[in-house]
């Protein structure tokens, strides 16, 4: 059986305004302490530096996204099976698609396309309310 070792314990808030505001000197912090943290005050790991990042998201076994990969678990829950949450072979079928899909259709939809479209539609409403030379159909 192969020993591992506990990551390093970070005592930084990754979500405190001071960090939001200032990330990259917390982010060399970080990456000072190990390529994994335990961010004890999020109670979460996090996985410091690009290298570490980019190696972890390409080997499934390493770093499975089928149980989620938000600290929401009400997210996770909603993504199981999709694209975002999910490992190879489902993965990799998920992805497949022909040509152009705009905002997508099934599971390649576009969760945010109906605000999207609702956005613009009252964005150009308040444009041509705005505007006499703009007129738009039904209007």
């Amino acid at each position: 059986m192969k020993k591992t070792q506990a990551a390093p314990i970070c005592e930084i808030d990754f979500y405190a305004e001071s960090t939001i505001r200032k990330p990259v000197p917390v982010y060399h912090q970080m990456l000072d302490l190990g390529t994994v943290v335990w961010l004890e005050r999020n109670d979460m790991h996090a996985i410091c530096g690009h290298e570490a990042l980019v190696s972890s998201l390409r080997n499934h076994q390493v770093f499975s996204s089928a149980k989620g990969v938000s600290v929401d678990d009400e997210i996770n829950k909603v993504l199981i099976g999709s694209s975002l949450n999910s490992d190879p072979p489902q993965h990799d079928e998920s992805r497949k698609t022909t040509g152009h899909v705009g905002f997508g259709a099934g599971v390649h939809a576009c969760l945010g396309m109906n605000l999207a479209r609702l956005e613009m539609i009252s964005l150009l409403n308040s444009l041509a309310d705005k505007c006499s030379l703009l007129k738009l159909p039904g209007r």
